[in-house]
């Protein structure tokens, strides 16, 4: 009897689990129907098209939730909504009205006030036209009012005041505010999206391209100064060169590849140049051989002069055979006895000697500065010092570099056996600034040049595209040369853009040319 009672009971139990569990299973399916929607639409948010896509904010509010029970609802038939119209892209975003406001009235010539049958011509009004300028400071809005003169009963336009020349002349940007975005971008280092947060603060908006834009016109602008300057270093005794590599953006989506910046540089001012190599083909650009033969050079590199560089591979091979004399940089010498220092104690012998050498060139600048020394006396002056002093010490180097290199003291693997080998294979161009006192002793001037290079490549990380390292190279070639000549970019730009309106030279708008009439930057600058 206790059996057969257990069975019953059991028996029971399994059916009430069976109706709970068919309960379930319908619920289960409501809530899945319902999930499958909800996935739909979802994916027709992030991978429909454009006119397929559904934004979140226009979905049905009595829509349920992902999370929440499902409840059936009968569908409402839909109606059919007739086919929108493409909507118009908006125009330019106007002026904020906001900023402080300067009128400007551009008159209309007196000899423009009559017709050509000597009627005289009455004011009709204004053509007005708004830009927005940067004041150290502050924005403002400038409001340009061209006088429009005409006939006072028929009130026809006869002579409009001339637009003010501008480097964009349709644009609603004045030429100070180009030059402010150009002096943060490459003189400050300041991205463009870091520029647009600080206008977006005083209630500017911006878009990024539209600044891309104007540096794009800027560069345009200025080229031919560019040009000048190019030309203007090339009538140097010297060049000083170096190059540092910057990602570049193609055109079309895929992985950035390697553009470079190549500096050439001298007392006369600072020459970018971008490249998509690191080859001798950026070289010939630089010296006007583009499109000739490595071979061909020999013949037809008119340039002589001092070429001080690292020493890479590419420089031998571009001035094999040339008038032009190669120098070498001390400092990269000095670097690799310094690096392998702490596993041999000789190379502190050599770190010694090369100090003392830099001790004496810190010497005779002190002399310069207390006595105020013009070029031609400090190069006089620097050249007699090295005479006397420098070329003692670089012969005791040479002496002991060749005693240790025969000696075999240090076995092929040792690290102090590649820092004396470098110093072996270009010791003939180390000597060569002994003998010239234009020359530095190092390289180390053209590498701060394109110091600021580096640490934009830090903020903005890559150029946009080739194009756009093109138009950087032309913005670093002004603004370092402004930098390394000690004058105010902001003040150049001002006098050199004056200067282009009126269709003076180039060659008379660079910055070495209008140094004198420039204001200085503070020494503590």
């Amino acid at each position: 009897m206790k059996t057969e009672q257990t069975r019953n009971t059991t028996f029971e139990t399994i059916e009430q689990e069976v109706e709970v569990l068919r309960d379930k299973n319908e619920s289960l399916q409501l809530e899945n129907e319902a999930l499958k929607f909800r996935l739909k639409q979802l994916e027709r948010i992030v991978f429909g098209s454009r006119s397929e896509k559904i934004k979140p904010e226009d979905e049905n509010p009595n829509q349920l939730s992902l999370f929440e029970v499902p409840v059936e609802q009968p569908e409402e038939p839909k109606e059919e909504e007739p086919p929108k119209k493409k909507q118009r892209r908006p125009g330019r975003k106007p002026i904020p009205c906001h900023l402080e406001e300067r009128v400007e009235i551009i008159t209309v010539p007196l000899d423009k006030t009559f017709d050509e049958f000597g009627e005289k011509l009455f004011l009709l009004g204004y053509d007005i036209s708004e830009r927005l300028e940067y004041v150290p400071g502050f924005f403002r809005r400038v409001v340009l009012k061209k006088e429009r003169w005409g006939y006072r009963d028929t009130r026809d336009p006869i002579f409009i005041a001339p637009t003010p020349k501008a480097i964009v002349p349709k644009g609603k940007f004045t030429d100070s505010f180009l030059h402010f975005v150009v002096f943060q971008k490459f003189f400050m280092s300041i991205p463009l999206y870091r520029q647009i947060q600080d206008y977006s603060a005083t209630g500017v908006e911006i878009s990024k391209s539209v600044l891309a834009d104007l540096i794009k016109q800027f560069s345009g602008f200025y080229r031919a100064i560019v040009e000048a300057v190019r030309i203007e270093i090339l009538s140097g005794g010297f060049i000083g060169c170096d190059e540092t590599h910057i990602k570049c953006q193609g055109l079309k989506k895929g992985p950035m590849k390697n553009g470079y910046f190549w500096v050439f540089r001298n007392e006369k001012g600072c020459y970018f140049q971008y490249g998509a190599t690191k080859s001798h083909e950026e070289l010939l650009l630089f010296f006007g051989l583009e499109g000739e033969s490595l071979s061909s050079v020999s013949e037809k590199l008119q340039w002589e002069g001092y070429f001080l560089s690292d020493g890479a591979g590419v420089f031998d091979c571009f001035f094999e055979k040339t008038k032009v004399t190669e120098a070498r940089c001390w400092s990269h010498a000095r670097r690799k006895f310094f690096d392998v220092k702490a596993n041999a104690s000789k190379a502190n012998w050599f770190l010694e000697r090369i100090g003392q050498l830099y001790q004496i060139e810190k010497e005779v600048k002190a002399e310069r500065d207390k006595w105020n020394w013009s070029e031609e006396e400090f190069y006089a002056n620097r050249f007699q010092v090295r005479q006397d002093k420098s070329k003692a010490i670089v012969e005791e180097i040479e002496v002991e570099m060749l005693q240790l290199k025969n000696s075999g003291h240090f076995t092929p693997h040792h690290p102090m056996t590649g820092a004396l080998n470098y110093l072996y294979n270009q010791y003939p161009k180390l000597k060569v600034f002994l003998g010239n006192g234009q020359l530095p002793i190092d390289n180390n001037y053209t590498e701060q040049s394109i110091k600021s290079s580096v640490i934009g490549r830090k903020n903005f990380l890559f150029v946009g595209s080739e194009d756009g390292g093109r138009w950087g190279a032309s913005c670093y070639t002004l603004t370092e040369s402004c930098r390394i000549l000690g004058i105010d970019p902001r003040e150049y730009f001002k006098r050199a853009t004056e200067g282009l309106h009126q269709g003076e030279a180039p060659e008379k708008l660079t910055p070495y040319a209008l140094k004198d009439q420039i204001r200085a930057i503070p020494k503590n600058h």
